[in-house]
């Protein structure tokens, strides 16, 4: 008993990457299938599929292994292969791949996402004339996680300077009323802009448009 107890706890820890448990979330992996892939990645970007020594390992059912295998294969986080060995035999081997392809597009997004934020901020300084403060940014961050477009913020923005309101709060009665008529792209905007322009033919100016005073 003691023996047994003692090769139990000379097994091979298994650590996991940061960044596997920080995309956790993005990945959508379950706690049993982010705990069974952290085991597979302790053997590597390929591994043979070894059921019998995975049901052992984590003392698990066999027919549990091969639950998991399938339902990381159906959701393209690994891959599954049979490759020839010697003497005529095959072997199926699982291929981690697909999860480090998930992990760099999801990197590669947040570049790309921090690049525009940056840009945002950069357009809207430049029309107000000054630096955001903390909570001006924070506030247009928020607007991005309401799913408006850089265009539509920065277009919202214009009309605001426009109307000589030069302030976020007026933007965001903008991208409200414009959420509302559901106005989401540019040519939206310019389509209620001319027929606002029709049905007022008196008005001069289309860039007097008033969007909170119809």
């Amino acid at each position: 008993m003691k023996d047994k107890l003692i090769n139990v706890l000379k097994t091979k820890i298994i650590y996991y990457p940061l960044y596997l448990y920080r995309y956790r979330i993005e990945l959508d992996l379950s706690d049993s299938n982010f705990i069974f892939i952290t085991y597979l990645m302790s053997y590597g970007d390929k591994l043979s599929f070894d059921v019998e020594t995975f049901s052992k390992d984590l003392n698990i059912d066999p027919q549990e292994v091969f639950e998991k295998i399938e339902s990381l294969r159906k959701g393209k986080f690994i891959e599954i292969s049979t490759i020839e060995k010697e003497k005529n035999l095959k072997e199926e081997e699982i291929s981690l791949i697909p999860l480090y392809k998930k992990i760099s597009d999801i990197i590669i997004s947040e570049e790309i996402e921090e690049k525009n934020d940056e840009t945002l901020l950069s357009d809207i300084e430049k029309s107000f004339g000054r630096a955001l403060s903390p909570i001006e940014v924070e506030f247009i961050m928020n607007w991005n996680k309401k799913g408006y477009s850089n265009d539509i913020i920065l277009s919202a923005i214009k009309e605001t300077i426009l109307n000589g309101a030069n302030n976020l709060k007026y933007a965001d009665k903008i991208l409200f009323e414009w959420n509302k008529k559901g106005i989401k792209t540019l040519e939206d905007v310019e389509k209620e802009k001319q027929e606002f322009r029709l049905g007022n033919s008196k008005q001069e100016d289309i860039f007097d448009y008033d969007w909170l005073d119809e």
